[in-house]
């Protein structure tokens, strides 16, 4: 545990530190953003990794390694992550913005990953009867994080203000969430099906359900038929 708390306090101060290294190149903010978990992320993903667990230092401390620095780091991510989901824009100069191809996006994938991989580990949750909340918690913030790259390919490549007003009655964006979570819901209900996950099939139909309704009462609001 020892040697596992250590590393946690190393890659927070390695996370810091590059953090104010990134900020000296006065690139865009993502970058700065993205290197304040980018070293927390990538180490929760690597100690789960067989090749590296191979290392003497992990194998030594095995239980120390896969317990205690994964669970805080994906805390701490998911944390983050929220935080940049309601984040307006995603500024990645010298490049262009590319939804996933970013740093923030890469980020937020790395720590979803750790966060499956430690839920279906059983190590992020105590009990059995908790996995199910877990799962949802992850969807849900899965579901929210998909919203928000929409969002941001609509402010990024076609200049929407990123506002309440705009965002609402933009129509191509509202079919372009709708057609999204029309193609979500029919993947978790697939993939339900397949693994006989009935809890998640249920959030399949109700996003179906929900995807009707905003067609009708959003979507065709200004449509005369």
């Amino acid at each position: 545990q020892y040697t596992a708390s250590r590393a946690d306090r190393r890659s927070f101060v390695a996370s810091h530190q590059l953090y104010h290294s990134v900020a000296l190149l006065h690139w865009g903010h993502a970058w700065r953003n993205a290197a304040m978990i980018i070293v927390p992320a990538l180490l929760t993903v690597l100690v789960q990794i067989k090749s590296v667990q191979k290392f003497w230092l992990i194998k030594q401390y095995q239980s120390a390694f896969h317990l205690n620095i994964p669970v805080p780091f994906v805390l701490a991510g998911f944390i983050w992550a929220v935080v940049q989901v309601f984040n307006a824009s995603i500024h990645v100069y010298p490049l262009i913005y590319m939804p996933i191809l970013n740093p923030i996006d890469v980020a937020t994938i790395l720590i979803m990953s750790g966060g499956a991989y430690l839920i279906y580990q059983k190590r992020l949750v105590e009990h059995h009867k908790h996995k199910p909340v877990a799962i949802m918690a992850l969807c849900l913030f899965c579901f929210a994080w998909l919203n928000s790259t929409m969002l941001r390919i609509y402010h990024e490549w076609f200049h929407l203000p990123y506002n309440w007003h705009a965002l609402w009655h933009s129509a191509s964006l509202q079919d372009s969430l709708s057609i999204m979570w029309a193609i979500v819901a029919f993947v978790l209900m697939g993939i339900s099906a397949k693994k006989s996950i009935r809890l998640v099939w249920f959030v399949g139909g109700i996003l179906i359900a929900i995807t009707i309704a905003k067609l009708f009462l959003i979507d065709l609001q200004g449509v005369g038929t």
